[in-house]
């Protein structure tokens, strides 16, 4: 329910069908509340009293976290990659699609509903996307990205309706909205200048402003804030010898900041474009013959789509369409079915821009011109001299500013030619004929080259950046996550399986590690690989190039001009480069995606037994007829990706060496498919880091298996029998094994009847099939020896604290914690006093580095919580402070020496029992469902008044560590020894890192003994000043305490005296965070800028 006639109208209809329905208002951006520019509140009264006129109950929900983590953030990065975003197509998919069907669902719903023109039908139980019947308000278009599993749960109300039936249906039922404006435009941006919301998040950077021959027109304000085909908004005036008719924006070239105007409409038309993200809502084969939209309200176009090699699609028009923009959404039809979208932009995935037949074109322009510029600076070559640094640059500016449009291009040129690379040299003679300097030296482009001279180097180049930027940072990426889970797990002791029976037991993380180990051994051989180019003419033998130059040592010029590429030069070809190093580079990725192949297989058979589980996903489904299943799709899509990859990669190294003679053309062929073979590799490495980060360890299952394999000791009993001269080891144990599941008694029975001496049985009785250690609660009567001893070992042998500091009379009313391992063994304790102070934390050295000293302190806090203490502190040694803080424990006070140790005070503050405020509202209840109407909400903590130097700065640290996106400080002096604390400042710099937009505001009233001194803050201030902003104060502003801070909305600190460190804090309290909100505002206003600060550049 938006308050709008649209969605209030479908809610009707649902209760006229019989549905029982509840109304959900949405919010979705916060950014501008309280400004004019916000009509949430007015929204929300209008779909409240829309609910009340149908007498049913409304929701509401605050999704603009979400909003701004999934929709706003990839809108900005958009438009930083001077791409054109569609927020409400990702809108739909990611907001009120997916956390509204969760929301929904939460509440007990069986369906959700909305008010789209456009309908969901069903053919013999498939699902349809189609348009909506009213064809000027068809809004199928914004529904192209939503999965087709989200779609099966909406219902279309109004998608047979036409919108003036809609209108007239609500003014019948008198409600109030009937006439409405209809919403347009970006939610987000309401009533105000797009450039001016754009210059919150993006600064402007000004730049040249030229037409399609590159003479300067004028400047632009920076080229995120213009879309190709835009012609408002230029500023462009009269120019001296040009036309009255309109410009447009033609084209972006961020390697010169270079905006193309121009005043031919047809620049702006193309016949194709690249989509890539597609989501397909229905079954079609390639290629496919059907109609697209490339905008909203667009009539329909007929086209064909072809699959691109890096599995992207192109997309031919039959008629050339005006202004395909880089970011937008391109939607496929056939007739008034949705067949699914595809988001078209010049950078889909890393390896797009790099492997595609763009990247390819992007290659062979840059070996031309490179080629071309190189000889120009050759002393021997007379006719063609040293360009000068503007005619250079210009050169450079074709392979720098080469976007979508040159390369329809050079497609335009290869119409006619019929030769790909040949329709190159012609693009780029066209591009410096219009250099009037350079047209004299035009047909210097190709000079002496072959084909395969530009395709060689080209495609080594395409390699080469692929290499290095994608798959090894990808393989890496593997490897050190298999690392991270070795190290993680390199406890955890694991059953081994050889052909499939129970063997000798290893660990986890051994497992891991070995693959991790086998991989970065083909990632070097990978990054090892040397990639070979050449450039010596039509067979090898500069034969051409002799004939004009004869006394040019072309051998070593060529050699030179493949290594200022960054490539090896291979003198010793035919045509061609044979391709070896590709069929060595080939041949390791191979190797590299079989081991990952074993490794998958492997997840996936631990997944059958139940060694690993995976996180649900919301959502998700496992199987159209098994609801319960969650299946191992990931290490599955990985399979089959990396054998895909394979069957290409081991054609191409077998092909590829191959050439009969001096060249034939078969190489051509299987050269453009590296793209799909590096695609198919760097899905399949994607979908196994996505398996991995899905899985959740179960120990309890891996355990279980291995204690119930006792008979795998038979290995080193056997060993043991050996060493002590016993006949026939291997035959007694496997008489006594084989083929038999072994339970603890029958081992020890069985190691009882050997014939071996009583310290080597002894030995061999402890043998146990599991590393577990659990704490136990101790008292001092009953465990007194056995505490002592540990504490005796640790701190006064190990550590040398004095016994009369060790032993006190606390040991006696403390409650004790004791360690023990799976030998029954107590290897660990600490106590808790009745203060609430832990203490006494201890260790033995031989069982430290596995986990015993986070098993001790979680008893202890838990015992702690269970015994309704609010606060429990410790006495940490310094190095033991990071350990400390992962249990959820903060440093406050200064420093201090104990027992001869440095040691810093620690604290936990533990919730209170959740009391809500008495003037919070009652809940609604939904009506049968046995649901509350409102979500789970953040939780509502009482006031916290604070006393004393180490509460104060506790406080002060919660308060400034929840807030997302704003920040407020005043305070006269930034006092040291509260906001000059190195855990304050990495607060305040996560968050000034955490998201785009953050607004950090300082006040203060006097910044000399900070700037004499040094501050955190004022140096955090200075290098990130675009994120934090600090003013002066001539005067204390009305209403002010000494010191207060806001957290968005919600959360405050606030200090009347830093003398006595006593004040207030609450995390949940928005009717005061807004007074001080208010305060803060006034004060700024009347602020200005520190004369000290500025020195400082802040």
């Amino acid at each position: 329910m938006s308050g709008g006639v649209d969605s209030s109208v479908a809610a009707h209809l649902l209760l006229q069908a019989g549905y029982q329905v509840e109304g959900l208002f949405m919010k979705n951006w916060d950014e501008d509340d309280g400004t004019e520019y916000c009509t949430a509140l007015q929204d929300l009264a209008d779909a409240q009293k829309v609910c009340d006129t149908l007498n049913i109950p409304l929701h509401t929900a605050n999704f603009a976290a979400e909003y701004w983590d999934n929709v706003f953030a990839d809108f900005l990065q958009d438009y930083k990659a001077l791409r054109t975003p569609n927020p409400d197509v990702l809108c739909n998919r990611e907001i009120k699609f997916k956390q509204f069907v969760n929301y929904a669902e939460h509440l007990g719903g069986d369906w959700i509903a909305t008010g789209h023109y456009a309908r969901g039908t069903y053919d013999n139980g498939t699902f349809a996307l189609r348009k909506g019947i009213d064809a000027s308000k068809d809004q199928s278009y914004f529904l192209q990205a939503v999965p087709s599993s989200q779609l099966r749960k909406c219902l279309f109300p109004l998608g047979n309706w036409q919108k003036q039936d809609i209108r007239a249906m609500a003014a019948e039922l008198g409600l109030h909205n009937h006439a409405r404006k209809d919403s347009t435009g970006i939610c987000f941006i309401g009533e105000r200048r797009f450039a001016d919301f754009l210059k919150r998040y993006i600064e402007d950077n000004a730049g040249p402003m030229v037409d399609e021959n590159r003479r300067l027109i004028g400047e632009h304000r920076g080229l995120h804030q213009y879309t190709l085909g835009q012609r408002q908004g230029l500023n462009i005036g009269g120019v001296k010898g040009r036309s009255e008719a309109p410009w447009y924006a033609a084209g972006k070239q961020p390697a010169t900041n270079t905006l193309v105007v121009t005043q031919d409409p047809k620049v702006l038309e193309g016949s194709w474009l690249r989509a890539g993200d597609v989501n397909w809502l229905a079954c079609v084969s390639f290629p496919l013959a059907c109609h697209a939209k490339i905008r909203y309200r667009q009539a329909d176009q007929a086209c064909v789509v072809y699959p691109a090699a890096d599995g992207d699609l192109l997309v031919k028009f039959a008629e050339p369409q005006r202004a395909i923009t880089p970011g937008q959404f391109v939607a496929f039809y056939n007739g008034d079915i949705m067949l699914g979208d595809g988001r078209y932009r010049s950078k889909v995935e890393p390896l797009a821009k790099l492997t595609s037949e763009f990247g390819l074109m992007r290659y062979r322009v840059e070996v031309e011109c490179r080629w071309f510029v190189f000889l120009s600076h050759h002393s021997d070559i007379l006719e063609l001299p040293a360009l000068s640094a503007q005619d250079e640059k210009f050169v450079v500016d074709i392979i720098e500013g080469f976007d979508l449009q040159a390369a329809q291009a050079i497609k335009d040129f290869e119409a006619t030619t019929n030769h790909d690379v040949k329709a190159v040299e012609y693009y780029v003679k066209a591009q410096l004929s219009q250099n009037d300097a350079l047209v004299p030296y035009v047909e210097w482009i190709h000079f002496g080259c072959t084909s395969e001279d530009i395709n060689n180097v080209a495609y080594a180049l395409m390699v080469k950046q692929a290499r290095e930027q994608v798959l090894v940072p990808q393989m890496m990426k593997l490897v050190q996550t298999l690392d991270g889970l070795a190290v993680e797990h390199a406890e955890l002791g694991m059953l081994s399986r050889t052909h499939g029976q129970s063997a000798s037991p290893t660990t986890l993380g051994k497992e891991f590690k070995n693959v991790a180990v086998r991989m970065l051994r083909q990632v070097r051989h990978c990054q090892q690989t040397v990639i070979l180019a050449k450039f010596n003419g039509a067979v090898g033998n500069f034969n051409a190039h002799l004939s004009a130059y004869p006394e040019c040592d072309w051998a070593a010029l060529s050699a030179n001009f493949v290594e200022s590429l960054g490539l090896t030069n291979n003198p010793w070809t035919t045509q061609i480069e044979p391709h070896d190093y590709l069929a060595e580079l080939f041949h390791t990725l191979t190797q590299f995606n079989q081991v990952l192949l074993d490794f998958n297989r492997d997840m996936w058979s631990y997944i059958a037994i139940e060694y690993f589980t995976q996180q649900k996903v919301e959502g998700e489904t496992g199987s159209s007829t098994m609801p319960h299943k969650i299946n191992p799709i990931d290490f599955e899509n990985s399979e089959g990706n990396l054998g895909l990859a394979n069957a290409l990669l081991e054609h191409m190294a077998n092909k590829l060496p191959v050439s009969r003679w001096q060249r034939d053309l078969s190489d051509s062929t299987v050269l453009r498919n590296i793209g799909s073979a590096f695609a198919h590799c760097l899905i399949a490495y994607q979908a196994t880091l996505k398996g991995l980060s899905r899985l959740q360890v179960n120990s309890q299952a891996i355990t279980r298996d291995l204690t119930s394999s006792w008979e795998v000791l038979a290995e080193p009993v056997q060993t043991v029998m050996r060493k002590y001269g016993l006949s026939e080891p291997y035959e007694k144990l496997k008489a006594a094994t084989r083929g038999q599941q072994i339970d603890e008694a029958v081992y020890r029975q069985l190691i009882d009847t050997l014939d071996l001496p009583p310290v080597a049985r002894e030995e061999l009785r402890v043998f146990t099939m599991a590393l577990d250690v659990h704490v136990v609660t101790a008292s001092w009567d009953q465990h007194k020896q056995t505490l002592r001893s540990i504490r005796e070992d640790v701190f006064i042998v190990e550590q040398e604290v004095p016994r009369e500091l060790e032993w006190d009379d606390e040991d006696e009313t403390a409650t004790h914690f004791l360690a023990v391992n799976s030998l029954g063994q107590f290897i660990g304790c600490a106590r808790l006093l009745k203060s609430g102070q832990i203490g006494r934390m201890a260790v033995l050295k031989s069982h430290r580095g596995k986990g015993i000293g986070n098993a001790l302190l979680e008893a202890a806090v838990t015992a702690g919580k269970a015994a309704g203490f609010e606060r429990l502190f410790l006495h940490a040694q310094s190095y033991a402070e990071p350990f400390y803080r992962q249990g959820g424990f903060l440093p406050y006070g200064q420093a201090f020496t104990e027992a001869g140790i440095a040691h810093i005070a620690m604290e936990m503050k533990l919730p209170l029992p959740f009391e809500p405020p008495a003037d919070l509202p009652a809940k609604k209840v939904s009506p049968d469902s046995g649901h509350t109407a409102d979500p789970p909400t953040r939780s509502v903590s009482k006031a916290d008044f604070f006393e004393g130097y180490s509460d104060c700065l506790q406080a002060l640290e919660r308060v400034i560590a929840s807030a997302r996106r704003r920040l407020l400080i005043l305070s006269p002096y930034l006092d040291h020894e509260l906001f000059d604390r190195e855990h304050i400042a990495q607060a305040v710099s996560a968050l000034a890192r955490s998201a785009p937009r953050v607004e950090i505001e300082i006040l203060i009233f006097n910044s000399q003994l900070m700037v004499e001194r040094g501050h955190r803050l004022l140096e955090l201030a200075r290098r990130l000043d675009q994120k934090i902003t600090i003013r002066l104060l001539d005067e204390t502003p009305t209403g002010t305490s000494s010191s207060f801070v806001c957290a968005d909305l919600d959360a405050y600190w606030l200090l009347p005296s830093f003398e006595k460190h006593q004040g207030i804090a609450d995390l949940n309290n928005p009717v005061t965070v807004k007074r001080l909100n208010e305060t803060f505002a006034e004060a700024w206003r009347k602020s200005r800028e520190d004369p000290n600060l500025r020195l400082l550049r802040i």
